[in-house]
């Protein structure tokens, strides 16, 4: 587990530090810094997968490996974007937000190397918003013409992505027919659940529905 905390029991302090903390023993691994820009934690998103823990907010990211050592991978976000999200477990996501382009990218889990891309125009000519449904399998919920309450109306599109980076199947949701729980402040959406080739979604109301 990783978390970016304060650098002391002030109250007055602000988190400048991230910690992998192993879940069996309850000890923190490592302890490094993070920049002063970030401090307040707005906008900050904080994961770790096996063998990375990373860190993302609005103009940056830096990522360490979870060994003993914690060495460092990257500490800026992908050139030509203005930051990263990262999500995942087994296997290690980012999301970059870039001039013309949402940028989804599989990492290794040992090095942080880009295993594969994946682009969606940004903007008039796709979407305008991303959303990590899950990440095994990999689904993507998107928005390109966002409604007039864009936290009820919600994604009006999901995308199934494969293991190699293609796109294996696109569901449309119409324009807020589904409660999906996506939020533009963590970049995931709690009311969607995926299980086994199925994506569950609910209805406005009481109605549930299963798409495979």
């Amino acid at each position: 587990m990783a978390v970016v905390h304060r650098a002391s029991k002030d109250p007055e302090s602000r988190c400048t530090q991230m910690s992998h903390i192993d879940l069996t023993t309850g000890k923190q691994v490592w302890r490094r810094p993070v920049p002063e820009s970030v401090a307040k934690g707005m906008d900050l998103n904080v994961n770790a997968s096996e063998g990375i823990a990373a860190a993302g907010w609005p103009g940056g990211s830096v990522a360490y490996q979870t060994t003993p050592a914690g060495r460092q991978l990257w500490k800026s976000a992908p050139a030509g974007c203005s930051g990263s999200e990262y999500h995942g477990t087994d296997a290690l996501y980012s999301v970059a937000f870039c001039d013309r382009t949402f940028r989804v990218e599989r990492r290794t889990p040992d090095t942080g190397r880009v295993e594969w891309t994946y682009s969606l125009p940004r903007g008039e000519q796709g979407p305008k918003a991303v959303w990590v449904v899950s990440t095994s399998p990999l689904v993507l919920a998107t928005v390109s013409q966002p409604g007039e309450d864009f936290d009820v109306d919600g994604p009006d599109k999901l995308l199934s992505v494969t293991p190699q980076g293609g796109v294996a199947a696109t569901i449309d949701l119409g324009k807020g027919q589904y409660e999906t729980g996506c939020m533009e402040s963590d970049g995931t959406c709690d009311g969607v659940v995926v299980r086994q080739g199925t994506i569950y979604l609910t209805t406005h109301g009481s109605d549930r529905r299963a798409q495979k």
